[in-house]
């Protein structure tokens, strides 16, 4: 009688474990032909811009810039060449938390070798609303609050999904040609972005000043599991040789100086570089009546130049020793090409 048990839970057993691995296999192709994070941008998603960086012939990505929409929509890797002739990507997507940032990261590490990462110190305060006078940041609560973030669910389906990109574009199926995608998929894989992660946008509505950009001591303390994941990034940059900037780039909707406080105050401790474009209107020529395209959340076209302008000068004067123009160089022809094709695609000059 127990040896007859004991064989129908072998056998069940047995069974469970092939129907696993069958389940697991089958993620594993569909993820791998059908939802591809090398075919992200070819359908509406939240992560059809982030994933253009797998378009980039291996180890030709010296600057790398990660955050949130942002960044997408105020950094121009196509400026960043004319102006250096540097090489450049931009991984962002709406409201990328650091733990996927850092996802992201380790995931352009497996084809690239950048020499910067620009880094988005909006994507730091995501979620928070805004500054309610209190630093109860070291607080043992807010430990235990920040523990338990990082193994939170958000946490495990991030790295789940980083693996099975079947999980982040299931929606293709709305889409989805079985016709046509084998028949294309070696087009789709040669396929090179012309915005290498950019987002382009050519529409102005006007902001209103910030008045919480008036300068204070107080500070906007950042969570512990954001600090805690933009350690891991900087970690991961610094055992490979890559520099790190944070910057935060033009937003009279996000930003404030509690915020820049808080910023600062995390670059200092990590020694990295901090560049603030919300103190910098001037300097750059940024018009908040003109280079914003939603009313002060994000940058448009104009004003995305302007900061590239900035950051082109910066690099070149800070990085020059570690980045190398590319411009006369056949080996990147493309991106000449891209940058032509650019140009034309969103008739700009």
């Amino acid at each position: 009688m127990i040896k007859k048990l004991l064989k129908e839970y072998a056998a069940s057993f047995i069974k469970l474990i092939a129907f696993i691995l069958a389940f697991v296999l089958l993620l594993q192709f569909l993820s791998t032909y059908v939802f591809s994070k090398t075919s992200a941008f070819s359908y509406n998603n939240y992560y059809n811009k982030a994933y253009s960086f797998l378009y980039e012939p291996e180890n030709t990505v010296q600057i790398a810039g990660i955050g949130n929409s942002n960044l997408y929509s105020a950094v121009v890797p196509m400026t960043l060449y004319e102006n250096t002739g540097y090489t450049s990507t931009i991984i962002s997507s709406p409201h990328q938390s650091t733990q996927l940032s850092e996802i992201f990261l380790e995931e352009l590490l497996e084809t690239q070798s950048p020499k910067v990462v620009i880094l988005e110190a909006d994507m730091l305060y995501d979620g928070q609303t805004g500054y309610d006078g209190n630093d109860n940041s070291n607080s043992l609560q807010k430990k235990i609050s920040g523990v338990t973030q990082l193994l939170s669910s958000d946490f495990l389906q991030n790295k789940i999904q980083s693996v099975f990109s079947v999980f982040i574009f299931h929606d293709r199926w709305k889409s989805f040609d079985f016709k046509h995608y084998f028949k294309n998929i070696e087009e789709e894989k040669s396929f090179e972005t012309i915005d290498h992660g950019y987002n382009f946008n050519n529409s102005v509505k006007a902001a209103l000043p910030n008045d919480e950009m008036k300068p204070t001591d107080l500070v906007q303390e950042i969570d512990f599991d954001e600090k805690a994941f933009f350690g891991e990034i900087v970690s991961i940059c610094k055992s490979k040789g890559i520099e790190v900037v944070l910057i935060s780039v033009p937003s009279t909707h996000a930003w404030s100086y509690y915020k820049h406080n808080g910023a600062a105050q995390l670059a200092a401790e990590y020694g990295v570089d901090f560049i603030d474009f919300n103190l910098l209107y001037d300097k750059i020529g940024f018009d908040i009546s003109q280079d914003f395209r939603d009313a002060g959340h994000h940058c448009n076209f104009s004003g995305a130049v302007k900061v590239s302008n900035y950051l082109s000068d910066y690099l070149a004067e800070k990085y020059s020793d570690i980045l190398t123009d590319t411009r006369n160089d056949e080996n990147y022809a493309y991106w000449r090409e891209s940058n032509e094709a650019f140009k034309k695609e969103y008739d700009v000059a």
